[in-house]
């Protein structure tokens, strides 16, 4: 992986956010407060999703 300097007169880099340690939806307004100036600091954005039940685990135990 490289890393590209931060040049004069460039925008922040992703590493110089500052952010809170915990946020809480119910008093941080989440997207002003870390994504929106997360995703203006990042080159990418990679995403991983999926859903998860328990039930396979119950069909796995059989019994």
């Amino acid at each position: 992986m490289s890393s590209i300097a931060n040049g004069a007169g460039s925008s922040p880099s992703l590493r110089e956010l500052e952010t809170q340690p915990k946020f809480d939806t119910s008093t941080h307004e989440i997207m002003d407060a870390l994504y929106v100036p997360a995703l203006a600091r990042s080159m990418s954005y990679d995403r991983g999703v999926g859903f998860f039940t328990s039930n396979w685990m119950m069909m796995a135990a059989g019994g």
